[in-house]
């Protein structure tokens, strides 16, 4: 072997020695480093609920525009805004490229909390092994479809899954920690249950996990006194993590809307806001019938098109699904399983919460995104059930190797992440020109009516302006919500100026749609362009007017 060769294999071998024993420094900043790179090369996030509510929502909360402004984010414009505080801050201070990478490197630290689950459950393996089945589990979920097609954005999903994942974390430790007990309360068992609390606070389709931990945790411990105590502990310190994020905002929400969580559950809470009863139709997802729900994970292997804003297949969740059937069925014909080396217990758990929270998922949403987390546990739950089923650790390495092959399948030969609300960087990761808008005066009110979300524009224009949705939210013409924009814009044509901000490719009859209920019309001979920078918008000002008699 010639000496450069030799020199470069040398290299390689004390590289792979030294992060081999230094696996800390790779999970906690390598990782999330790398995931912000990974980041950068996915483009900048340009995607529907960012124009429409996750930038604006921070603003009307930091200048106390809730009812100042009404609804020009829809339904949206009522959802808890403290989660993308910190995304708000970033874009006001930092180049697009810095704002993308931290996100990217928040986001990647979902990955290190798996592998550092992983280590914790085969903790007495060698070396050797752990590093191994540590890149193929890495492997596996940087190409898990849904995580990557959130890595770096505005969704909070890869977030919610953050905090999901370290909340399952804390508790699988917690098994055998008992120098964390104070008293009769058990210290980990409440910091999970404070960051899933906080979790379903931030966002309240995280409640499947909650439910799916709850139950789960009966599996953790021994003895249905440590179980109930335990339980008890950890619902009520998620409660306390909920009303920590969200106690604030349920409570404006209140004495503004009369309904916590408005604009839903108004079936319960009855807030003359609104008339017509805000139910998103998830059901268009779900199963239809039994035979549909026992093959569910199965059909995410072939089916197109099954759920919102996802153009994907994901082979991984029949693989885990094959073999929990074969383990199953090995386990009741007596067939001597792998003695595994780890808690039984543990297993039980994660298998347990997996098994909840995914069929909550499956009856309720069935709504890809909503399940990052239990895609993320996919690849470490397949890895276990191979353990059991599987003579040797070698040779579940060896058919491990499916579950990232797979997923680089479907990363490879599909283009679904580009198109997922993505496009180039910028030097600010906003930009709204409004050079070319005339003066606006003080006693102003604009409209949004066009057929794409542009309330991320209203933080670039004057303060004194009043922002109003055309539809209202959730297009309920009947409930006081809409009765107070109708009235300002009454008032408005009284004793000021109404302007729309729309498309400019919007065709004038969707235009009018939205219109017709304010009693307006559009004066196309004064409209003024409001370029941005976010993909395809080209958003247009135009000054209305009362609609006329004979219009009538």
């Amino acid at each position: 072997m010639s000496q450069p060769i030799q020199f470069v294999w040398q290299s390689c071998r004390a590289l792979y020695v030294f992060l081999s024993h230094r696996i800390q420094i790779l999970l906690w900043i390598g990782i999330p480093v790398l995931l912000g790179l990974v980041s950068l090369g996915a483009g900048r996030d340009v995607s529907w609920d960012l124009r429409n509510y996750h930038y604006y929502n921070v603003y009307a909360f930091l200048e106390n525009r809730l009812g100042f402004d009404i609804a020009p984010a829809g339904q949206q414009t009522y959802l808890n805004p403290l989660l993308d505080v910190p995304f708000f801050v970033m874009v006001q201070n930092l180049p697009a490229t810095w704002v993308g990478f931290i996100m990217g490197g928040i986001h990647g630290l979902n990955l290190s909390v798996i592998l550092y689950l992983f280590l914790h459950i085969y903790r007495d393996a060698s070396h050797k092994f752990k590093f191994h089945a540590g890149i193929i589990l890495f492997l596996s979920n940087l190409f898990a479809p849904g995580f990557f097609s959130q890595l770096g954005t505005t969704s909070n999903d890869n977030f919610i899954s953050l905090l999901v994942l370290l909340s399952i974390l804390t508790l699988v430790s917690s098994r055998e920690t008992s120098s964390f007990k104070m008293g009769q309360i058990h210290i980990k068992v409440v910091v999970a249950g404070l960051l899933m609390g906080m979790a379903t606070g931030f966002k309240l389709t995280a409640a499947i996990y909650a439910l799916g931990s709850a139950v789960a945790l009966l599996f953790l411990q021994k003895g249905w006194q440590v179980k109930t105590k335990y339980f008890v502990q950890y619902c009520l310190s998620g409660i306390c993590g909920g009303v920590m994020v969200s106690g604030f905002w349920w409570w404006k929400l209140w004495l503004l809307y009369q309904n916590p969580v408005f604009l839903y559950f108004n079936q319960i809470f009855q807030s003359p806001y609104l008339q017509k009863l805000i139910v998103a139709d998830y059901h268009l997802f779900t199963p239809k019938n039994l035979w549909e729900s026992l093959i569910f994970p199965l059909l995410l292997s072939w089916r197109d098109k099954k759920f919102i804003d996802t153009n994907f297949i994901d082979f991984r969740f029949g693989l885990i699904y094959v073999a929990l059937i074969l383990l199953t069925l090995l386990a009741l014909s007596k067939f001597r399983l792998n003695k595994a080396h780890f808690s039984s217990q543990k297993i039980c758990f994660l298998l347990a919460f997996f098994i909840v929270t995914f069929v909550l998922w499956m009856a309720v949403f069935a709504v890809y995104r909503y399940m990052i987390a239990l895609e993320l546990l996919v690849p470490l739950l397949f890895f276990i059930l191979l353990t059991y089923i599987l003579p040797s650790y070698q040779m579940a390495l060896w058919v491990a190797w499916l579950m990232p092959i797979t997923a680089y399948h479907v990363w490879s030969t599909s283009s679904w992440w580009k198109q997922h609300g993505r496009t180039d960087w910028s030097q600010s990761y906003i930009e709204v020109d409004t050079s070319r808008l005339p003066h606006i005066p003080n006693q102003s009110l604009v409209i949004l009516a066009g057929s794409e979300p542009a309330a991320y524009t209203i933080p670039f224009l004057p303060k004194h302006i009043r922002f109003v949705s055309a539809h209202g939210a959730g297009w309920d013409y009947k409930g006081v919500l809409f009765q107070k924009i109708q009235s300002l814009v009454s008032n408005y044509q009284k004793s000021g100026t109404v302007f729309i901000l729309s498309e400019k490719e919007d065709p004038p009859n969707s235009v009018w749609k939205h219109l017709q209920h304010l009693n307006l019309e559009p004066n196309p001979l004064d409209c003024y362009p409001l370029p941005t920078n976010m993909r395809y918008d080209q958003l247009q000002l135009c000054q209305v007017k009362k609609q006329t008699a004979q219009d009538e």
